[in-house]
């Protein structure tokens, strides 16, 4: 089980004028049991650690300098975001949640 209470999955798919703003909406957040997953094609996704705004800033400038990138990693999200939260998988976690 995750650590976290939330993940948040960042689409970079022609996100260059939305990011800082999606991660400075992240960043004021009041709980601190989350994630960032900027999902990209390198390594399917970009991983930055909650207390380590070297490496958010690291994360954004990538994706900001790498339009392929950001559009690949849309393209993983949405793979993910389909795959992970259809009708299908919700209900089997929510199953095995209420022990059904």
């Amino acid at each position: 089980m995750s650590p976290f209470s939330v993940s948040i999955i960042i689409p970079a798919h022609n996100a260059a004028a939305t990011l800082a703003e999606t991660t400075a909406s992240l960043l004021s957040q009041t709980t601190s049991h989350w994630e960032a997953i900027i999902v990209g094609d390198r390594s399917g996704r970009l991983m930055v650690p909650r207390e380590n705004p070297n490496a958010l800033a690291a994360a954004i400038k990538s994706l900001l300098d790498d339009a392929t990138w950001r559009i690949a990693l849309g393209r993983v999200a949405q793979q993910h975001a389909a795959t992970a939260f259809s009708l299908k998988s919700v209900g089997q976690q929510l199953r095995q949640a209420l022990n059904v």
